[in-house]
């Protein structure tokens, strides 16, 4: 097998892993559905870029065409990490003020 299919499948399976600890690790319903949508956008955008790579464009024009789906996961995984700190301050929060009504 070459070097590249070798990679592909190492990157296919920590994908997969770490698709399945985030959504483990989400603590509510919330959270987890968060989790879920962003494994779905990150697989998604991942398949698309590795398509691109295979379109028949000279070198400088597909890393040009690559940058932009870059730059929007990057994006996305910042404002599905604010998602998920909201979330879980949220949760925190009600878990506090229940605690407060049988403290008084």
């Amino acid at each position: 097998m070459s070097f590249l299919v070798l990679l592909l499948i190492a990157v296919v399976i920590y994908g997969t892993l770490k698709t399945n600890f985030s959504i483990l690790r989400s603590r509510g319903a919330q959270e987890r559905s968060a989790a879920i949508r962003f494994a779905a956008f990150s697989w998604i955008l991942g398949i698309m870029m590795v398509a691109m790579l295979f379109l028949p464009v000279p070198g400088k024009h597909r890393i040009l065409m690559l940058a932009p789906l870059f730059f929007i996961g990057v994006g996305v995984r910042k404002v599905l990490r604010n998602a998920r700190e909201r979330i879980r301050r949220e949760e925190q929060l009600d878990v506090d003020i229940e605690r407060m009504k049988r403290v008084n």
